[in-house]
């Protein structure tokens, strides 16, 4: 006889049951995403510069989640440089910085929730 753990993933499993279960999330697809601004960084850019603020020469092995690409771009914007003399270590620039301080929009919905 199966345990109730087994009941439950034999439940998943059954395409019925999922069939008559109501999506957990409702996508208006009528108001698409919106597209975020360039100058803005996303979370894996903010946190290679809040990792170069705090500790300035890091070597790129020490900024992940970012990987090669990412850092190439960063460096295209001009919001890090690499150290002198080393192509691996990077610091923040004041493009960076300001990056980093720029207000991030907030949808009208999201403001009012915030008040």
């Amino acid at each position: 006889m199966p345990d109730a753990t087994e009941t439950a993933l034999m439940r998943l499993r059954n395409s019925t049951h999922r069939d008559n279960c109501a999506p957990l999330v409702q996508l208006d697809e009528s108001r698409p995403m919106p597209i975020r601004a360039s100058h803005l960084p996303h979370y894996v850019e903010r946190t290679v510069l809040q990792k170069l603020r705090a500790t300035p020469g890091l070597p790129a092995v020490h900024l992940m989640p970012a990987g090669p690409k990412t850092l190439s771009k960063m460096v295209e914007k001009t919001w890090i440089a690499p150290l002198a003399g080393s192509p691996v270590r990077y610091r923040i620039t004041p493009e960076g910085e300001a990056a980093l301080k720029a207000e991030i929009p907030m949808p009208r919905s999201a403001q009012a929730r915030a008040r």
